[in-house]
């Protein structure tokens, strides 16, 4: 029986596109982390159309950097209201994927009523009329902030949350405890490593170098008996890894 995954239990949102953010998250999915791949409603990321070759399900290119992800459109194709709404303050992501938990939605926004209206009493009618929807759902949420909108619905268990700026991120996983910022002696604070692992945990961190900071060093290494190179005691100062092919 496998055991878990570095990275399990850990929720990654991943806004980037094209090649080296989607690589980078697919990654993190392989560590285990549940990467959702937040894309442009209805066309998505624009390499799905970066063909030939295709799958059956988009490009090749899309495919390759993509792996192990969930997508949240900003508006689901099939699932409504299941979308970023605004609010009086800030913009609402719902995701309400059933009839009770629009129910629940319509009541705690105080409109009860909205959640017999013909139009929208099936998923598959709230799809069929999700624009009318989202117009009486946002006179509601203008009453309050997407903040006290979020904690309202989560707690009556309907899926919600805000948008946030790249801070209120650090801010949550501070709240989490999991401590996002490292310093870095003679440089600015970098964001601690998500890979966390119990017999050799990741404690080394180094400013990144000056242009051409350790080039002697490295010259005269590269220069040496070729014989010697790959040992970890003839590495410039500072250096603890050998090259390797």
């Amino acid at each position: 029986m496998p055991g878990p995954m570095p990275l399990d239990g850990v929720v990654v949102a991943d806004f980037s596109r094209v090649l080296a953010g989607p690589l980078a998250a697919s990654t993190l999915a392989d560590l285990g982390a549940d990467v959702i791949k937040v894309e442009r409603a209805a066309s998505g990321d624009v390499t799905r159309q970066w063909g030939p070759p295709w799958t059956g399900n988009s490009s090749s290119y899309f495919e390759s950097a993509n792996r192990g992800k969930r997508s949240l459109g900003n508006r689901h194709p099939s699932i409504a209201p299941y979308e970023a709404l605004d609010t009086g303050e800030g913009v609402l992501a719902l995701a309400v994927g059933n009839d009770a938990q629009f129910v629940r939605l319509c009541e705690i926004v105080g409109d009860p009523d909205l959640a017999g209206d013909p139009r929208f009493v099936t998923n598959a009618q709230r799809v069929a009329h999700r624009d009318e929807l989202a117009v009486a759902l946002e006179a509601r949420l203008r009453s309050d902030t997407a903040a006290s909108w979020a904690t309202r619905l989560m707690d009556a268990g309907v899926p919600a949350g805000t948008i946030g700026t790249v801070a209120d991120g650090f801010a949550l996983a501070e709240h989490l405890g999991l401590d996002p910022r490292v310093p870095v002696p003679g440089g600015a604070d970098q964001i601690r490593s998500p890979l966390r692992f119990e017999r050799t945990p990741i404690g080394r961190y180094e400013r990144p170098p000056r242009l051409d900071e350790h080039g002697d060093e490295i010259r005269r290494w590269l220069a040496a008996d070729p014989d010697s190179i790959g040992q970890a005691s003839d590495l410039p100062e500072g250096e603890d890894r050998g090259i390797h092919g």
